[in-house]
C-alpha cells in the first residue's frame, strides 16, 4: 500500500480500536443506553461506523470500470464534509447508514476487522489519487479521499461519544 495511505489506514485502525474500547468498557446496559432520545447509544455508534465503511466496500464492487482510474472528485462538498466531521458538527446520516438493531459488540468487531482486511487488500497497489469508488453523492473518490473520510468520520464519533 502507498506509504501515505498506510499511515492514514493505521490511524483509522487506531481510532477504531479506541472507539470499540470505549464501548467495551461499558456495561451492556450502558452500551445500549441513548444519552437522549434523538442520540445514538454507544453500541449504535459502533454499528453505524462499521455499516458506513461497509457501504464503501459495496460501492467499490459496484463501481463501473470506466470510473476506476479517473481523476477523483473535486466536489465542493467533500472538503465541507471533512471539516464538519473533524469539528464534530452534528449532521444527519444517510438512511442506509442508520444503525438499526445493532448486533453484539463482538460481532461488530469481527465484521469490521473482516471489512478492513478486505479494504487493505483492495487498496494494495492502487494509486492514492485515482478513483476507485463511486460515492453516492460526491462522485468518483480516490483511496486517499476515502480513507480521509473514514478518518474524519471516526474523529466525529469519538468527539461526540457519550460520556
Amino acid at each position: 500500500m502507498d506509504p501515505e495511505l498506510q499511515q492514514t489506514f493505521n490511524r483509522i485502525e487506531s481510532k477504531t480500536e479506541e472507539l470499540l474500547g470505549k464501548v467495551e468498557r461499558l456495561t451492556a446496559e450502558e452500551q445500549a443506553r441513548r444519552p437522549k432520545p434523538s442520540a445514538w447509544s454507544p453500541i449504535e455508534i459502533a454499528h453505524h461506523c462499521r455499516i458506513t465503511e461497509g457501504l464503501f466496500g459495496t460501492w467499490m464492487a459496484d463501481t463501473k470500470a470506466e470510473v476506476v482510474g479517473r481523476p477523483p472528485t473535486r466536489h465542493p462538498m467533500f472538503r465541507v464534509i471533512l471539516w464538519t466531521m473533524n469539528k464534530a458538527v452534528p449532521a444527519p446520516p444517510l438512511k442506509e447508514m442508520e444503525p438499526l438493531n445493532p448486533p453484539p459488540l463482538a460481532d461488530i468487531r469481527s465484521h469490521w476487522r473482516s471489512q478492513r482486511s478486505a479494504l487493505a487488500t483492495a487498496l494494495d497497489g492502487k494509486p492514492a489519487d485515482r478513483a476507485i469508488v463511486q460515492h453516492k453523492f460526491l462522485g468518483p473518490m480516490s483511496p486517499r479521499q476515502m480513507l480521509d473520510l473514514f478518518d474524519a468520520h471516526l474523529t466525529y464519533h469519538l468527539k461526540r461519544f457519550p460520556s
